[in-house]
């Protein structure tokens, strides 16, 4: 083991963060586009936020279409990085399949006992093939617990300019805002700045100075001041 590498950076807490991105027909072209800068954009502040609240990231990513796979980390697994690029995009938009893959992997057994708060993003651009699956399959993500406080942030990002009433179903809602976030046409996300104080808030609530992480009895426990909607 190098002697430069302290026990913080081995015990460093886990921050599971989950995609699930729509590479359907529709977003052929310019959206596919948007969708890339998008990524790099959201995988910077992830990087920023990890570093600066000394955590380790935990990516996984699903691609969907017509079916749903795991293109970063697995069921078990997350990547401490994300680098994808997406060059192709084809089929029908089966939203519903994609979050059962999420809901699969929301468990201890495969995030981590003392992880933070997930986070779980969805972006697409238009409505899913099956809305009825996807709508059940919302309501079964949004109970997903990880232990009595440990819920999930759930934040939808929204490429073109149709109106997605399902993203607005599955996003989490603070203060009567819901957590949909608008990609432009260059790609960039709009309200960027408050994305990254909603993140901080409440995936990194709990954290406080001179805490050592690799010691059980002084990591305090996740905020309780915060009410989740259910």
């Amino acid at each position: 083991m190098p002697e430069n590498l302290c026990e913080f950076e081995i015990f460093r807490k886990k921050w599971p963060i989950v995609f699930a991105v729509d590479t359907s027909g529709s977003m052929e072209g310019q959206h596919l586009t948007q969708l890339n800068i998008a990524l790099q954009e959201i995988s910077d502040m992830l990087e920023s936020l990890a570093n600066q609240n000394e955590v380790q990231l935990s990516i996984r990513l699903i691609e969907y279409n017509t079916t749903a796979h795991w293109l970063v980390g697995n069921l078990e697994f997350g990547m401490e990085y994300l680098d994808v690029y997406f060059s192709d995009a084809a089929g029908l938009t089966n939203t519903a399949e994609a979050l059962r893959l999420v809901r699969d992997v929301m468990s201890c057994r495969y995030l981590g006992h003392r992880s933070l708060k997930p986070l779980v993003i969805l972006i697409t651009d238009g409505y899913s093939i099956n809305p009825q699956e996807t709508a059940e399959e919302i309501d079964k993500l949004k109970i997903c617990t990880l232990g009595r406080h440990n819920k999930i942030l759930r934040v939808a990002f929204a490429i073109g300019d149709e109106a997605i009433p399902e993203l607005e179903m599955f996003a989490s809602e603070i203060d009567d805002r819901s957590l949909v976030f608008k990609v432009d046409n260059l790609g960039h996300i709009q309200e960027a700045d408050l994305l990254r104080v909603f993140i901080t808030s409440f995936c990194f609530s709990y954290i406080h100075d001179h805490v050592l992480p690799y010691d059980d009895s002084q990591i305090p426990s996740i905020s309780e001041d915060f009410e989740w909607e259910e």
